[in-house]
């Protein structure tokens, strides 16, 4: 069984390097290529689309776009039993009439898995093509999405990047989008600086004039690789749910995967497998953050440092689908 897994990487280059660890598997073929819609379609396209439209009720006619899917292909140029994987971002670009006609006609096994919950603005597709196919299989990192739709829940989806050694440049890192969570940021920030600690903050999707006289990065761009070589310098990472934000956050999987302290506001990384409890300063209040976080916690070894195994790989993944799907 061969798995074409379509991350959606074309339309969000990350999904592309969360997944990277795949590339060593040989029944295992990512697509981060898009279905080629002609430039003189493409405005069509969007609006035939619209995820506000399409929230409301399905437009007809989507299966006219099934002749710009790369499918065909695939399925002419294999010969073995295939298992078609797509991430919720790719399913945006899938019409579910042609995931029904691979089904039937070549007997291909579809599967869906979810890096959004599945009440998000980027599941729509996803939540469209569950009322239209029969997954073999539909996958959630979300656990209360996994008991509330009776989805299977995994937690495997990070590739660890190569990091080369440096010296530590901040105590303490923060870097997402904004999420209503402003107010939350400029406090914590101007609490570290207050308190001696050396913060490297940035902030995405922010009001400039709302961080006016703080040293705060806004709206600059960085590539996944330079959050995780600034990530690769500090001690510390900061973990805040933001107003979209659910379950286990990707700067989460980075502080188990290389080896950093966590400051956070979600009660469920304590008990998350591969975290060090001490490693982990929760707070649900501020009190509680400006009574606890302190210099003495973050500079304290934790014991004997766990060492990451690869137990977040994408990996895994693979094999708990072929658990699961019995190939």
């Amino acid at each position: 069984m061969h798995f074409y897994i379509f991350t959606g990487g074309e339309r969000n280059p990350l999904y592309d390097i969360l997944f990277s660890d795949l590339k060593s598997l040989y029944n295992v073929t990512l697509i981060s290529s898009l279905p080629a819609i002609p430039k003189n379609k493409e405005k069509l396209w969007k609006l035939h689309h619209s995820k506000s439209m399409n929230q409301i009720f399905e437009l007809p006619f989507r299966a006219a776009w099934n002749r710009y899917s790369m499918m065909e292909d695939i399925i002419s140029n294999v010969d073995e039993n295939c298992c078609f994987v797509f991430s919720n971002v790719a399913m945006e670009y899938y019409e579910p009439s042609l995931l029904r006609i691979y089904q039937k006609k070549y007997g291909v096994k579809m599967v869906l898995y979810l890096l959004d919950t599945f009440d998000s603005y980027y599941s729509s597709g996803a939540r469209l093509a569950c009322n239209r196919v029969s997954f073999d299989a539909i996958y959630t990192y979300h656990r209360p999405d996994a008991i509330r739709y009776g989805f299977r829940f995994f937690d495997t989806y990070y590739s660890r990047l190569s990091v080369t050694k440096q010296e530590v440049s901040s105590d303490v890192f923060f870097w997402g989008s904004e999420k209503g969570r402003g107010q939350q940021i400029r406090k914590i920030y101007t609490f570290l600086k207050d308190n001696g600690f050396c913060p490297r903050f940035g902030v995405c999707y922010a009001n400039v004039s709302e961080y006016k006289g703080l040293d705060i990065e806004c709206n600059q761009e960085l590539t996944y690789q330079s959050i995780v070589n600034a990530i690769n310098s500090t001690q510390c990472i900061v973990d805040l749910t933001g107003e979209s934000s659910k379950g286990i956050s990707l700067r989460v999987f980075e502080a188990v995967v290389y080896g950093k302290k966590i400051l956070t506001d979600n009660s469920e990384v304590q008990s998350m497998r591969g975290i060090d409890p001490k490693n982990v300063k929760y707070f649900s209040d501020w009190e509680t953050f400006s009574k606890d976080f302190t210099k003495e916690w973050l500079n304290k070894k934790s014991g004997q440092k766990a060492i990451y195994q690869d137990e977040y790989s994408p990996i895994h993944f693979v094999k708990q689908m072929e658990k699961d799907l019995r190939l």
